[in-house]
């Protein structure tokens, strides 16, 4: 979900990457929803002509484990089972680049506040960086004894936590 609420990026085990309006609910300070109706079990819902999405994106080779918006709502990145991590301009729908070294699926993944990194987790027991930018790799990170699961960055970019399978969670710096 971008940080203006209006876009929402889903991945599926169909490796499609689906760009969503989200700006069909408006939300009182209270977070009560508002203006919005509801389906049959009573939670709120969008009217089913807005469950269309604005863009389909197609390249990943199996199926899409996650996605993420930047801040600023220029750049959607998404990971992959086929072990990569790709980037996409949500405005056009077009790839902007494929982010490949991972060995095996590619299970997270998130962006830096401003963007310009990227960290990405991988059943290959790693956390790679990647600077947005250039697509170029920045640094591999190892130190799991299995699976990566997840993985987040710090406010300021400058550290990076990590949590597998091995039962460790793990904190990087990125300087």
């Amino acid at each position: 979900l971008s940080a203006d609420g209006h876009l929402l990026a889903s991945g599926g085990t169909d490796g499609m990457v689906q760009l969503w309006e989200a700006s069909f609910a408006k939300f009182d300070r209270g977070a009560k929803v508002a203006e919005q109706t509801r389906d049959a079990g009573g939670s709120p819902a969008a009217p089913p002509s807005r469950w269309r999405p604005l863009a389909s994106l197609q390249g990943h080779a199996g199926p899409v484990w996650g996605v993420t918006v930047s801040a600023d709502g220029q750049l959607v990145a998404s990971a992959g089972a086929d072990g990569t991590v790709r980037l996409w301009e949500p405005s056009t729908g077009r790839p902007v680049a494929t982010l490949q070294g991972h060995t095996g699926t590619v299970v997270d993944m998130t962006l830096s506040a401003n963007g310009h990194l990227l960290a990405s987790a991988s059943f290959d027991g790693t956390v790679r960086l990647w600077e947005t930018s250039t697509a170029r790799p920045v640094a591999t990170l190892q130190g799991h004894v299995n699976a990566v699961w997840g993985v987040t960055v710090s406010a300021d970019g400058q550290l990076v936590a990590s949590g597998g399978t091995d039962g460790m969670v793990r904190l990087w710096e990125t300087g």
